[in-house]
C-alpha cells in the first residue's frame, strides 16, 4: 500500500502563505511562540491517542502539521525543504514505528530547536495508514478552509457585533482587540487581532470549524 503523503509540501506552503497574509512577523519571539504552540499540540495529540479518540487524533495531527510546518519555515527562513518529496511504501518499509513514538521524536526535535520535516512526513503517512487517505486529506484541506473563514468581507462586517463577540469570548486571555484590513488578490478582508493588531488572529462570529468543511465529517 502506497502511503506517500505527496500533498504535505502543498499543505505547509498554504500555511506559510496564510501567515504572511495575516501579517505574522519573523524573529526570536515568534520562533519561541511557535515552539510553545507546537509542543502544546503534540501533548494534546498524545493524550487523544491514549484515549483512542479518532476525531481528536486527526485534528491534532493536522494542527501539528500546521504549527511544526511553520516552525520549520521560521527555523530555515526558506521553503526549500518543501520541494523534497518523501516516499513511504509499507510493503518495503513496514510502519514498525509507533504513533506515539513519532510524536515524541517530533517533540524532541522541537525542544532542541531542530527542523523535523522528515518526521512530519512520516507522521502524515502514518495517520493515512491508520485512517485512510480520503478521510485524512479531506480533513487537512478543511483546516485551510477553516483558517480563511476568519477573513470577513467588508460587506459582511459588523464592527460593534464582532468586537463585542471577541471581547466576551476572549475576556481575560487577549486585550486591545481591533479590526485589521488585509488585501488578498485585490480583495479587502477584515480580521480581528489582539494587541492593537500585532497579536493573535481571533475567531469572528462567521468562523467555521474544519469539520464544517469536510465532505464526510469525522
Amino acid at each position: 500500500m502506497d502511503v506517500t503523503y505527496h500533498k504535505l509540501g502543498q499543505f505547509v506552503q498554504d500555511v506559510i502563505v496564510w501567515n504572511k497574509v495575516i501579517g505574522e512577523d519573523f524573529g526570536e519571539q515568534k520562533f519561541e511562540l511557535q515552539k510553545k504552540i507546537t509542543l502544546e499540540e503534540i501533548n494534546e495529540t498524545i493524550e487523544a491517542y491514549r484515549n483512542n479518540d479518532k476525531k481528536e487524533i486527526i485534528d491534532g495531527v493536522g494542527d501539528i502539521l500546521v504549527t511544526a510546518g511553520y516552525f520549520n519555515y521560521l527555523k530555515t527562513q526558506s521553503d526549500e525543504f518543501l520541494k523534497e518529496e518523501i516516499h513511504f511504501d509499507s510493503e518495503v518499509m513496514p510502519f514498525y514505528i509507533g504513533f506515539e513514538s513519532l510524536l515524541d521524536n517530533i517533540k524532541i526535535s522541537i525542544l532542541r530547536g531542530h527542523t523535523c520535516h522528515f518526521s512530519l512526513s512520516l507522521l502524515a503517512a502514518k495517520t493515512i495508514d491508520m485512517y485512510g487517505r480520503e478521510l485524512v486529506e479531506d480533513y487537512f484541506q478543511a483546516i485551510i478552509k477553516s483558517n480563511y473563514s476568519k477573513f470577513i468581507l467588508p460587506e459582511d462586517w459588523n464592527e460593534d457585533l464582532e468586537l463585542q463577540h471577541a471581547r466576551n469570548k476572549y475576556a481575560g486571555k487577549f486585550e486591545n482587540i481591533v479590526p485589521v484590513t488585509v488585501t488578498v488578490d485585490n480583495q479587502d478582508y477584515i480580521l480581528l487581532k489582539a494587541d492593537n493588531g500585532k497579536g493573535k488572529l481571533l475567531k469572528p462570529t462567521l468562523f467555521r470549524e474544519p469539520h464544517d468543511f469536510m465532505i464526510n465529517p469525522i
